[in-house]
């Protein structure tokens, strides 16, 4: 019992360090890539490299959203749960996106 529970405390301690960080770059109207598969846990940030503003916003409307990423901003995200996102950006909605969370 206490090898159990030394384990799940082991665990939940390296958990931060084992999740990774995925990078989305926003360049020519476009999220780079589009597709984007991760763990759950893990984060994904997204930096707009774009000569004019833009967000990231889950097409649910209620998982995440950025506020307006103005050239060199960055959203950072963390995906806790698995799932398939879909996301676009609300000023341009022909920006398209996928986080694969598996």
């Amino acid at each position: 019992m206490r090898n159990l529970y030394a384990i799940s405390i082991i665990a939940v301690l390296l958990a931060p360090v084992l999740a990774a960080v995925h990078m989305v770059t926003i360049k020519n109207f476009s999220f780079q890539p589009q597709e984007v598969d991760i763990k759950p846990g893990d984060q994904v940030t997204w930096t707009n490299n774009d000569i004019i503003d833009h967000t990231v916003v889950s097409n649910d409307g209620t998982s995440f959203a950025s506020s307006n990423l103005a050239t060199g901003q960055s959203f950072s995200f963390t995906f806790k749960t698995a799932a398939t996102l879909p996301y676009h950006c609300s000023i341009h909605p022909f920006m398209l996106g996928t986080v694969k969370a598996a």
